[in-house]
């Protein structure tokens, strides 16, 4: 007689390496429906995916986060007497990337020139991918989520396309 075996619960929490493939899977996938060549490393690598692009290969990183969180850093008003307080901003929802080591072996968790080209960020609740090069890859980008609330301020994933990060590392590989 065969064993049933029991599926493993869908609200089982996902780890961090969990949520970190899935957003590599998703570059690959958004990478190949755009046209290119692209495929996920081992696990020891600086990049997770490598993308072949005209006979150049391009290392990149892949952030991902779950869903935005709200963020009310600048809601809170001063409780020093006699100080007046910052003016109250209403609550935003954002996408918050940590662009660092995730490792906790690394004690230097600042990534240095060499150790990948583009930084992909994925919002997985929205499968939205934006693509960032090296040097305009600050530790701590924000994204619009313009599904909860309209908002005019800040970066939105649509205009950080595969496309524009690869004309800006030709343009920077033509000045070399």
């Amino acid at each position: 007689m065969a064993r049933r075996i029991r599926p493993t619960s869908p609200r089982r929490q996902s780890s961090t390496l969990d949520l970190g493939m899935a957003g590599e899977y998703l570059v690959c996938a958004d990478l190949a429906l755009a046209g290119y060549c692209a495929h996920r490393t081992e696990q020891h690598y600086r990049y997770d995916v490598i993308l072949d692009h005209d006979g150049q290969l391009w290392r990149v990183q892949v952030k991902s986060t779950q869903a935005p969180k709200e963020s009310n850093h600048k809601r809170t008003a001063s409780t020093t007497p006699g100080k007046p307080g910052r003016p109250r901003k209403p609550l935003s929802c954002r996408y918050s990337f940590h662009c660092e080591r995730g490792l906790p072996s690394h004690k230097d968790k600042t990534y240095k020139e060499g150790d990948f080209d583009i930084c992909a960020l994925v919002a997985l609740d929205t499968r939205q991918v934006a693509y960032m090069i090296f040097d305009e890859t600050p530790r701590l980008v924000h994204f619009r989520a313009e599904q909860f609330a309209p908002c005019t301020s800040g970066r939105a994933f649509e205009d950080f396309g595969i496309e524009r990060a690869l004309k800006l590392l030709n343009r920077r590989k033509r000045k070399r």
